[in-house]
């Protein structure tokens, strides 16, 4: 009785487990007419990078271990799998009024987009790291 009950134990931590796999890679890019904006952040580094009609340019930071924590904790609730659910509550950017905006998340064997949204306003789910992503947008 007790070894069924340590089996069961044991399956339903391996599936807990599995539901979602860790992000290694958070990519926030940002596109209007003018050019377009990367800042892709990993555990280790921040890559800010910007081509377009001025000149291109590319600047690397070490990632704190606050915004990586800030980026986890705000992905806590958001499912992976559901990202292309999760709808932009405006669409200013079909009229040039707002920039494009996208969210990718990579695990270690695949990599999720999120649906285009305007410049920072993602939907409600993604409200946590786009927070993270405004406050790096102002490195320099």
């Amino acid at each position: 009785m007790m070894k069924g009950i340590f089996v069961i134990a044991i399956i339903s931590f391996f599936f807990s487990c599995a539901t979602q796999s860790e992000i290694i890679e958070y990519k926030y890019t940002q596109a209007t007419q003018m050019g377009k904006t990367t800042i892709a952040v990993t555990k280790d580094s921040i890559v800010k990078s910007f081509a377009g009609r001025g000149a291109p340019s590319r600047t690397a930071f070490v990632t704190s271990p606050k915004n990586w924590a800030d980026l986890n904790a705000a992905m806590e609730k958001v499912e992976l799998k559901n990202l292309g659910n999760l709808t932009a509550p405006t669409n200013k950017r079909q009229t040039d009024i707002a920039p494009y905006g996208r969210l990718y998340f990579t695990t270690k064997d695949s990599t999720y987009r999120s649906l285009d949204f305007d410049g920072t306003d993602a939907h409600a789910d993604l409200e946590g790291v786009m927070v993270v992503f405004e406050e790096l947008l102002k490195l320099r």
